[in-house]
């Protein structure tokens, strides 16, 4: 399939409207995630379902993976709806509350860890670590940006940081698969 990124508000897309019709397959106005708000007073706002939620509706387990804060407009599209992406603190509350099984990324201080329904790591060590039965799991490696320091701390063992977390991520997918737990045929 293909979808259109195009602001419903502007020429130029912000990454909020682009996270959203990514997330949603719908337009939205630049600066609002999974929202869409039909006039200038919001009383026909709605919130838009993501592809995240469709999975989770059909049982299947689903996880976001990004090198920027989790709270950012483009990962937080797939599972977060505000009418403002600078809303860190709603965005971080949504997530916590998501059903993801995995969140990985940067926005540690943005991000109230005692509130994850499961494991949470913060160190290459405690991610490497992880096993089955450590889901749900968040990972937030930094209160910013996830950088390759962050992960990998030692030049010789240095990878692409999502290279790191995207393998950890895909060999808990796999261990769940066998298992008949992704809703997969």
């Amino acid at each position: 399939g293909a979808v259109t990124t195009k602001s419903a508000s502007s020429l130029v897309t912000d990454s909020a409207a682009a996270g959203t019709a990514f997330a949603t397959g719908y337009r939205t106005n630049n600066g609002q995630v999974s929202w869409r708000q039909e006039d200038g007073d919001g009383r026909d706002a709605k919130q838009m379902g993501s592809l995240v939620e469709g999975a989770q509706l059909k049982g299947m387990r689903t996880g976001l993976v990004t090198n920027t804060e989790v709270t950012s407009a483009t990962p937080a599209a797939f599972a977060a709806h505000v009418a403002s992406r600078s809303a860190d603190e709603q965005i971080g509350r949504q997530l916590m509350r998501s059903g993801l099984d995995v969140l990985f990324g940067g926005g540690a201080g943005k991000v109230s860890r005692d509130k994850w329904p499961g494991t949470t790591v913060t160190t290459r060590d405690e991610l490497m670590g992880l096993q089955e039965g450590d889901l749900p799991v968040l990972g937030t490696f930094d209160d910013g940006r996830v950088e390759e320091e962050d992960v990998v701390p030692r030049a010789a063992d240095r990878l692409d940081v999502l290279d790191v977390v995207e393998r950890v991520a895909l060999e808990l997918v796999e261990l769940l698969v066998g298992r008949g737990h992704l809703g997969l045929e």
